[in-house]
Protein backbone atom coordinates (compact mmCIF):
# COMPACT_ATOMS: atom_id res chain seq x y z
CA UNK A 1 0.00 0.00 0.00
CA UNK A 2 1.18 3.83 -0.53
CA UNK A 3 0.40 6.85 0.48
CA UNK A 4 -0.75 9.49 -2.00
CA UNK A 5 -1.09 12.89 -0.85
CA UNK A 6 -4.37 14.49 -2.12
CA UNK A 7 -5.30 17.73 -1.20
CA UNK A 8 -8.50 17.22 1.06
CA UNK A 9 -7.23 19.32 3.75
CA UNK A 10 -4.33 18.30 5.18
CA UNK A 11 -5.62 14.39 4.86
CA UNK A 12 -3.63 11.64 3.39
CA UNK A 13 -5.65 8.92 1.55
CA UNK A 14 -4.24 5.40 1.28
CA UNK A 15 -4.54 3.64 -2.26
CA UNK A 16 -4.03 -0.14 -2.25
CA UNK A 17 -1.05 -1.34 -4.73
CA UNK A 18 -0.22 -4.62 -6.54
CA UNK A 19 2.59 -6.41 -8.52
CA UNK A 20 1.70 -6.70 -12.31
CA UNK A 21 4.43 -8.85 -14.28
CA UNK A 22 5.44 -9.20 -17.42
CA UNK A 23 7.74 -11.64 -19.09
CA UNK A 24 9.75 -10.57 -22.57
CA UNK A 25 9.70 -12.86 -25.05
CA UNK A 26 12.90 -14.09 -26.68
CA UNK A 27 12.21 -12.18 -29.97
CA UNK A 28 14.66 -12.38 -32.97
CA UNK A 29 16.73 -14.96 -30.36
CA UNK A 30 17.74 -13.07 -27.81
CA UNK A 31 16.74 -11.47 -24.76
CA UNK A 32 17.16 -7.44 -23.76
CA UNK A 33 18.85 -6.72 -20.37
CA UNK A 34 19.21 -2.87 -19.69
CA UNK A 35 19.63 -2.56 -16.16
CA UNK A 36 20.35 0.85 -16.33
CA UNK A 37 16.90 1.23 -16.99
CA UNK A 38 15.50 -1.82 -14.97
CA UNK A 39 15.15 -3.93 -18.57
CA UNK A 40 15.27 -7.86 -17.79
CA UNK A 41 13.85 -11.27 -18.22
CA UNK A 42 10.74 -10.35 -16.14
CA UNK A 43 9.53 -6.79 -15.45
CA UNK A 44 7.17 -6.18 -12.70
CA UNK A 45 5.63 -2.99 -11.73
CA UNK A 46 3.41 -2.01 -8.62
CA UNK A 47 0.48 -0.16 -10.16
CA UNK A 48 -3.32 0.66 -8.42
CA UNK A 49 -4.72 -1.55 -11.29
CA UNK A 50 -4.35 -3.33 -14.36
CA UNK A 51 -4.94 -0.02 -16.40
CA UNK A 52 -1.91 2.30 -14.55
CA UNK A 53 0.28 -1.36 -15.09
CA UNK A 54 -0.04 -1.22 -18.76
CA UNK A 55 0.81 2.78 -18.79
CA UNK A 56 3.48 2.27 -16.27
CA UNK A 57 4.91 -0.81 -18.31
CA UNK A 58 4.58 1.02 -21.44
CA UNK A 59 6.75 4.17 -20.72
CA UNK A 60 9.53 1.78 -19.32
CA UNK A 61 9.67 -0.36 -22.69
CA UNK A 62 9.13 2.33 -24.88
CA UNK A 63 12.64 3.18 -26.72
CA UNK A 64 14.94 1.87 -23.82
CA UNK A 65 18.38 2.03 -25.44
CA UNK A 66 19.43 -1.21 -27.54
CA UNK A 67 15.77 -2.34 -27.13
CA UNK A 68 15.95 -5.80 -29.37
CA UNK A 69 13.30 -5.85 -32.29
CA UNK A 70 9.78 -7.63 -32.33
CA UNK A 71 9.92 -10.49 -34.64
CA UNK A 72 7.54 -10.92 -37.07
CA UNK A 73 7.67 -15.30 -36.67
CA UNK A 74 8.18 -14.89 -32.65
CA UNK A 75 5.66 -12.10 -31.77
CA UNK A 76 6.34 -8.83 -29.81
CA UNK A 77 8.78 -8.53 -27.29
CA UNK A 78 6.80 -7.42 -24.44
CA UNK A 79 2.97 -8.50 -24.19
CA UNK A 80 0.55 -5.77 -22.16
CA UNK A 81 -1.81 -8.85 -21.74
CA UNK A 82 -2.60 -8.14 -18.07
CA UNK A 83 -5.79 -7.41 -16.27
CA UNK A 84 -7.14 -6.43 -12.59
CA UNK A 85 -6.90 -10.19 -11.65
CA UNK A 86 -3.13 -10.48 -12.69
CA UNK A 87 -2.22 -8.03 -9.61
CA UNK A 88 -0.23 -9.68 -6.65
CA UNK A 89 0.21 -8.33 -3.16
CA UNK A 90 4.05 -9.13 -3.72
CA UNK A 91 6.21 -9.13 -6.52
CA UNK A 92 5.93 -13.19 -8.24
CA UNK A 93 4.98 -14.69 -11.74
CA UNK A 94 3.40 -17.64 -11.92
CA UNK A 95 2.41 -18.05 -8.57
CA UNK A 96 6.23 -18.38 -7.27
CA UNK A 97 8.49 -15.55 -5.78
CA UNK A 98 9.52 -13.00 -8.55
CA UNK A 99 12.98 -14.43 -10.07
CA UNK A 100 15.16 -13.78 -13.37
CA UNK A 101 16.15 -16.50 -16.03
CA UNK A 102 18.49 -17.45 -18.09
CA UNK A 103 20.97 -15.77 -16.42
CA UNK A 104 19.04 -12.42 -16.48
CA UNK A 105 17.93 -10.49 -13.63
CA UNK A 106 13.93 -9.66 -13.45
CA UNK A 107 13.47 -5.59 -12.25
CA UNK A 108 11.11 -4.33 -9.88
CA UNK A 109 9.21 -0.95 -10.70
CA UNK A 110 7.94 0.85 -7.15
CA UNK A 111 5.83 3.69 -7.43
CA UNK A 112 8.07 5.82 -5.28
CA UNK A 113 11.09 5.54 -8.28
CA UNK A 114 12.77 2.47 -6.76
CA UNK A 115 14.27 -0.68 -9.29
CA UNK A 116 14.99 -3.13 -7.60
CA UNK A 117 17.06 -6.38 -9.87
CA UNK A 118 15.81 -9.64 -8.63
CA UNK A 119 18.62 -12.61 -9.51
CA UNK A 120 17.90 -15.68 -11.71
CA UNK A 121 18.42 -18.11 -9.16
Amino acid sequence: MVLIAEKKGFEMSSVPTKFFTVDQNNSDGSFDHVPSHGIGYYLCVEAVDANHARARIARIIDGYPGRGPDCPCCGDRWSLWIDDDDGTAQPEQYGSPLRGGWGIPAYVHYLDGRIEAVDPD
